[in-house]
């Protein structure tokens, strides 16, 4: 997850992330920083429900060009978990 921020957070350093649709829902995830940017970190998520990853992918869904390829990759994905 990429998340636009002025704040310095260093590598490594664990957050909190709460991530919220247009609809008012939202889910809480832990992640740790693995990229720092001028404008922003790069996090990775440590755990997801699958109830909060189906709201991301919603999510990602609604603001993307080609939901087809969002589901292709939900589906990829769920072949590397399971």
């Amino acid at each position: 997850m990429y998340l636009k921020t002025n704040f310095d957070l260093p590598l490594n350093a664990p957050v909190n992330i709460t991530v919220r649709n247009q609809a008012n829902s939202f889910f809480k995830v832990n992640a740790n920083v693995v990229r720092k940017e001028e404008d922003g970190v790069g996090l990775q998520i440590s755990s997801l429900s699958a109830d909060s990853f189906a709201l991301l992918r919603d999510i990602v869904s609604d603001k993307s060009y080609d939901s087809d390829k969002v589901m292709q990759e939900t589906f990829s994905m769920l072949k590397c978990i399971y």
